[in-house]
């Protein structure tokens, strides 16, 4: 008996809470601007940027989709691959959001991009992707770029050399 008064007690606070933040999410998600499957009003430019991480030696590819003839600063969408994916991919989206006025940050990830299997055989190929995925380094290393390419971002914005000087919206 006790057991099932306890087990009841720990239930209804986890029940409570999930449909709590269901309602949340709900109400939050019915205010958001619906989906647009048609092209934005933006034509989109792109261009490819290395930045370098010396703290980390390493190198950290992106690919910017920038909306044109925007004359405020735009939110970013930062886009990151999946295992053997590179900067280059996903570009429906980079091209769909910056027509809307985003602007796209495509990531790429050294030790889980294309190079884990672009030089080996076809019949290898698979064992190869797994043999990445399943080191933590690359792990590591993906979840540490994210930042980096943040601060990046911050310093690109206030250069006023770049291409993206006062373009990005960075306190949304």
């Amino acid at each position: 008996m006790r057991y099932a008064t306890m087990n009841r007690a720990i239930r209804l606070p986890f029940v409570f809470w999930v449909v709590l933040l269901a309602m949340i999410f709900t109400a939050k998600f019915a205010l958001a601007e619906p989906y647009k499957a048609d092209p934005g009003p933006h034509a989109v430019d792109t261009f490819l940027l290395d930045l370098q991480d010396d703290a980390r030696d390493r190198t950290v590819p992106i690919k910017v989709y920038l909306p044109k003839a925007v004359d405020t600063p735009r939110p970013i969408i930062l886009v990151s691959h999946g295992l053997r994916g590179t900067r280059q991919g996903l570009s429906y989206l980079g091209n769909h959001w910056a027509s809307h006025g985003y602007i796209c940050i495509h990531l790429q990830h050294h030790g889980s991009d294309d190079t884990v299997w672009r030089d080996v055989p076809a019949r290898d190929r698979l064992k190869a992707m797994r043999k990445a995925a399943m080191t933590p380094q690359a792990a590591i290393d993906r979840a540490n770029d994210v930042p980096f390419v943040l601060d990046q971002l911050i310093l690109l914005n206030k250069d006023s050399n770049s291409q993206l000087y006062n373009q990005l919206d960075l306190g949304s």
